[in-house]
């Protein structure tokens, strides 16, 4: 089955980025941080805390210095929460390995039609791009707006720290999230509850492989045991999305 928007100009050039400097109006959106309904198919209608302006578009960086920390995976659920809203997504992948392509391909394997098309080449006429970035860190990015990610153990986090800065410095708002969290670990539990009580944390559950495996994120999967908790974590990642594009100043 092919993806949506197949016919879609595609330019094969290379992504533009932002040199660090002052910030950008921040795209098409407003965001208020407010998690609502599906409204797939009505653009005008759009998520809550979302809103409409003509000709202008959003771009989300995943980045994280360290691999293996589950940036596709959000990556992959991002794009397919602004999808679900009615907003045309693309999902760029920057990394060699080509997760997000394979699981493309695995979709379209099990006849799912994603609501969103993952590619790495430039596409035009999105309004949300996510960009699924390889492990390490940049000079500079195509957004002004940073999902990080990481894991719970010191070394990763402490990892992680310096990846913030080192965005911070070069002018991106940045969105930490905990990755795999486990409960049942008292030293993740101390992370947790001294960095991430206000940030989103996303557990460590088998409903995530499980619908990449399928060809589906926890957005638009359903029947799946545990479904509805992981769709609360994204829900509360999103709504730190939402919150970063409100903190992007406008350009005069």
């Amino acid at each position: 089955m092919d993806f949506p928007y197949a016919n879609q100009e595609i330019e094969r050039q290379p992504i533009p980025v932002f040199l660090p400097g002052p910030a950008v109006r921040p795209g098409r959106f407003r965001g208020r941080g407010l998690i609502g309904p599906a409204r797939r198919g009505q653009p005008d209608q759009l998520h809550p805390g979302v809103h409409a302006e003509p000709g202008l578009m959003v771009h989300v960086s995943v980045v994280s210095p360290k691999g293996g920390v589950g940036k596709t995976m959000l990556a992959l659920q991002l794009a397919a929460s602004f999808a679900r809203d009615g907003l045309r997504t693309c999902l760029v992948d920057h990394d060699p390995q080509g997760s997000a392509l394979v699981f493309g391909k695995i979709a379209q394997r099990a006849g799912v039609e994603l609501p969103f098309v993952p590619t790495n080449a430039r596409v035009s006429g999105f309004d949300v791009y996510i960009h699924d970035h390889p492990p390490g860190l940049q000079e500079a990015y195509p957004s002004r707006i940073a999902v990080v990610p990481t894991l719970l153990d010191p070394p990763s986090f402490l990892i992680h720290r310096r990846g913030l800065r080192h965005l911070e410095e070069r002018g991106l708002v940045v969105a930490p999230v905990a990755c795999r969290y486990r409960s049942d670990r008292k030293q993740q539990r101390d992370l947790v509850a001294a960095h991430f009580l206000d940030r989103p944390v996303v557990k460590d559950r088998d409903v995530y492989p499980t619908c990449y495996g399928r060809g589906l994120t926890v957005v638009d999967a359903r029947g799946i045991p545990h479904l509805a908790k992981a769709q609360n974590e994204i829900a509360l990642l999103r709504a730190a999305v939402d919150a970063a594009i409100t903190q992007l100043p406008l350009s005069p």
